[in-house]
């Protein structure tokens, strides 16, 4: 009787975690989907500056649209600058250009996404790495010869009529 009871909890046990993995894959299938369509947006509620604490970034307009073979976006930046920011121009990271070297890599392990590019302003590159959960929470890096790299943590979510204002 023992041995039954043993057996059925090691196989209940065993069915739980096949749907449960079942579940986390289709989750990052839906997220790789999402980033290989190249149509959606980051938003940001916390900054990382090199060197300093995070901030709350909720109340300032932030974001980054993919859409194809574009990238649209404006982070508020907090850190030293090296080259740049001529008179009357903000610190802030804006560009508006087409995407290059896109790339993305789901990780070994299967619990997240990792989405590269670079886009530029003018004169200056800007290099960005994501790193997406299947919860569609993001990490993203930036990194540019004039800055010193930042971090934002946030959200992404597919692109829409609203995300086009």
């Amino acid at each position: 009787m023992k041995m039954k009871a043993l057996l059925v909890l090691i196989l209940l046990v065993t069915i739980h975690g096949t749907f449960a993995q079942d579940k986390r894959l289709k989750r990052i299938d839906a997220v790789r989907s999402l980033v290989d369509s190249k149509n959606f947006v980051f938003e940001a509620n916390r900054a990382s500056p090199l060197g300093l604490p995070s901030l709350s970034v909720v109340r300032i307009e932030n974001y980054v649209r993919i859409q194809k073979d574009s990238a649209l976006g404006f982070l508020p930046y907090f850190g030293e600058m090296r080259l740049g920011g001529g008179y009357g121009e903000g610190g802030a990271i804006e560009f508006d250009s087409e995407i290059r070297d896109y790339k993305v890599k789901t990780k070994k392990n299967g619990k997240g996404i990792i989405v590269m590019f670079n886009t530029k302003k003018s004169d200056e590159q800007f290099n960005f790495t994501l790193f997406i959960t299947k919860s569609r929470t993001a990490t993203v890096v930036v990194q540019s010869l004039h800055r010193n790299s930042i971090t934002y943590y946030g959200q992404i979510r597919p692109l829409d009529e609203s995300s086009l204002e």
